[in-house]
């Protein structure tokens, strides 16, 4: 399509604003953002590139890591491989910053196979640091790299320890076809023995909920600073982690939460109402955006669905097999975390974490809703203004639970200015004490709350007219955050 000389590459996005059917998240239909709904995005909110490549190069690639070091690299090509092509992949442990050097055929024949035991036996002779790795082609564009990395350091937020890592893909005649640059993290999200566990050890969840939205780009930060500003906020707050909301969120903000060792429950927008082929899209969407951001060891959770969003009535039986359909797919792509299949209510039993909304306005309504909480009745748990715990005929699996919308406390700080009809769940406080007063009697209701693995507090900041944040829309703590703190080190 190119000619010799200047250009012109147009893009063209169409966004049929009210259309209910595609994912829109947040977004409002009407021209003016009204209750829990924002204004529009217009144009495109995330990075856009041309990049020149090689006739082949490297199309994408997975790495996984078990705790005791094994690494699994699987790399895909945009066709199929020559005889003599080779895959170098190195890596930088990050406290030594040593680099070790893999080499290996991407479909070895024979002899290359060979050829291989030779060169990383001149590698070793040289004193150079180099791993053993194992390679097979798992197709025609694939291959899979298997090595070892002694001592390893494990990513969490405490130490969020990354390993650099180039993968170059090199011809027959030694010349470098492609390179990609990037970064790993070993650390591991699993429920074992009832409980939430990273790396082995138990893990409490304390999240806010982060909306992703900003008063001069909407769904597009300022600066890639701001990214890093609203996490080290997070932290001083004494949260660990935050389920972005109905917002697949722009890869710079995962970039610095690996960076800075904050763990992210990843949530792709959801539609408002139902068709089959509304689901296959979505389904489609979503797929891409695991693919895209599996790679993030900050993620540490998937959520397909919201609030029934999308699946208006799930005792209709289509409605809840696409439901349940998507998380089945979510975890079919990647099993390597957990998975909810409809945050907030109307659960399956194809869930990995029961995670329920309670905006109970204090600790002993909260204590009330759960004191209802028994594994084996149907429904296992009545919360006083939310839907049904579970949809229609399904059974609760045992999931632990996690209260992953709470508070909603709101407060306008003197002198900020908001939107007329500025609203928070139960009303508005008026003084900082008192907004502290209720967070610390909610908090009191969690920590004797035995069975939870978590909780996520609505919300980060204000969003246009919902000012539950504990910041402001521009980002200015309402409260003071050691108390924050404070709060938060009072839980496990």
């Amino acid at each position: 399509y190119l000619h010799a000389g200047v250009n012109d590459v147009n893009l063209r996005i169409d966004h049929r604003q009210n259309d209910l059917l595609i994912a829109r998240g947040k977004q409002h239909i009407g021209a003016a953002p009204e209750g829990i709904f924002y204004s529009r995005t217009s144009g495109i909110w995330q990075s856009v590139w041309l990049e020149r490549v090689s006739a082949r190069h490297i199309e994408s690639f997975q790495i996984n890591a078990t705790l005791d070091g094994q690494v699994t690299a699987l790399v895909s090509f945009n066709t199929s491989m020559l005889p003599g092509d080779r895959l170098e992949i190195s890596t930088q442990d990050p406290l030594t910053l040593k680099w070790q050097k893999i080499t290996q055929a991407v479909s070895p024949p024979a002899e290359l196979a060979a050829n291989l035991e030779a060169n990383l036996a001149a590698d070793r002779a040289t004193d150079r640091a180099v791993n053993h790795a194992s390679s097979q082609s798992s197709g025609g564009n694939t291959s899979v790299s298997n090595f070892s990395i002694s001592h390893p350091q494990l990513w969490s937020p405490a130490s969020p320890s990354l390993y650099q890592a180039q993968i170059k893909l090199v011809d027959g005649n030694g010349h470098s076809l492609d390179e990609v640059s990037t970064y790993f993290g070993i650390r591991k999200i699993e429920l074992a023995n009832g409980e939430l566990q990273l790396n082995g050890k138990p893990l409490y969840l304390k999240f806010l909920l982060d909306q992703g939205y900003w008063p001069d780009g909407i769904l597009t930060a300022p600066t890639d600073q701001s990214f890093q500003d609203d996490i080290r906020l997070v932290k001083q707050m004494g949260f660990n982690g935050v389920r972005k909301h109905q917002k697949l969120e722009d890869p710079r903000f995962l970039y610095w939460a690996d960076k800075m060792g904050l763990l992210v429950s990843s949530e792709f927008a959801s539609p408002i109402l139902y068709s089959h082929q509304s689901v296959l899209q979505f389904a489609q969407e979503w797929q891409e955006g695991i693919s895209r951001d599996r790679n993030h060891p900050s993620i540490i959770i998937w959520v397909s669905a919201n609030e029934s969003w999308g699946f208006p009535d799930l005792g209709d039986a289509q409605q809840l097999t696409d439901m349940v359909m998507l998380y089945d797919l979510t975890k079919k792509i990647d099993p390597s975390r957990l998975a909810i299949d409809n945050d907030g209510w109307e659960h399956s039993s194809h869930t990995d974490l029961f995670a329920l909304h309670d905006y109970a306005p204090d600790g002993a309504a909260l204590d009330k809703n759960f004191a209802t909480f028994h594994p084996d009745q149907v429904p296992p748990i009545m919360i006083a203004r939310a839907s049904p715990a579970m949809a229609p005929n399904e059974i609760y699996n045992k999931s632990p639970l996690y209260v992953s919308e709470m508070a909603g406390i709101g407060y306008i700080m003197p002198g900020d200015v908001v939107p007329s009809g500025a609203w928070g769940y139960d009303g508005l406080e008026s003084s900082q004490s008192a907004v502290l007063s209720r967070l610390t009697s909610l908090y009191a209701s969690m920590k004797n709350e035995k069975r939870m693995i978590g909780f996520c507090i609505t919300q980060l900041t204000d969003v246009e007219q919902e000012v539950n944040g504990l910041l402001t829309y521009h980002r200015v703590p309402k409260l003071n955050l050691a108390d924050l703190a404070a709060l938060n080190a009072t839980l496990p």
